[in-house]
């Protein structure tokens, strides 16, 4: 999903390539069947953001799915560099046998080299609807709490992600979708707004993956 992860993982062997909003990309390697490692970054040319991350299943049942992550980030803006980590876990249930339809919720605890701050918190909910084998239906919320000052980003951030799923075979998938930032609509009341105001900011997301 764009904003909010499962709790799957890719099958042993399995290297996957991924491409965000054609700046970001990202390259990761299954294990096993329970354990992927993920390197990823994007960049603006004016900020840059990259992390290495650990996703590991702890549990496959047939309606419940929990995973645990971990990563080491590192973000740089044009007056502030920010190294920290995260760690955190998804639990998805799934509403049929192949968990092509599920609901997934997660949450990450971000820590930093500030500690006389509570460290942040961000939360995330999401929806995937099995359309058909080459189509599905995504919806997500999520956050980030504001438990600290950062000052490469205004928090808190709370958005709202909608869009599609295309997938015409095993080895790839497209997902496209809006994003809007939920805030004051003090440019709807004036009629300050534009079209991504309404519908939100684009976005896509490419995967490749086979089994070496």
């Amino acid at each position: 999903m764009v904003l909010v992860p499962t709790a799957e993982t890719q099958p042993a062997g399995t290297l996957f390539l991924s491409s965000y909003e054609i700046v970001g990309a990202g390259v990761g390697y299954a294990f096993s069947d329970r354990m992927q490692v993920s390197l990823v970054g994007a960049t603006t040319f004016t900020a840059l953001w990259a992390e290495i991350n650990v996703k590991a299943n702890l549990l496959r049942s047939r309606w419940l799915r929990i995973a645990a992550q971990t990563s080491i980030d590192y973000a740089r803006g044009e007056d502030e560099e920010l190294p920290f980590g995260r760690i955190g876990g998804t639990l998805q249930l799934c509403f049929d046998l192949p968990c092509r339809s599920s609901m997934s919720a997660a949450a990450t605890v971000v820590a930093h080299d500030a500690p006389d701050t509570v460290l942040p918190l961000g939360v995330g909910l999401g929806f995937i609807a099995f359309l058909s084998h080459e189509l599905s239906l995504l919806l997500e919320y999520a956050g980030v709490l504001d438990a600290t000052e950062l000052e490469l980003i205004d928090l808190p951030v709370y958005l709202v992600s909608y869009g599609i799923r295309i997938s015409g075979s095993p080895t790839w998938s497209l997902d496209l979708a809006f994003a809007r930032a939920l805030r004051s609509e003090e440019g709807l009341r004036t009629g300050r707004v534009g079209v991504f105001d309404l519908l939100g900011a684009p976005l896509a997301a490419f995967t490749y993956r086979r089994e070496l």
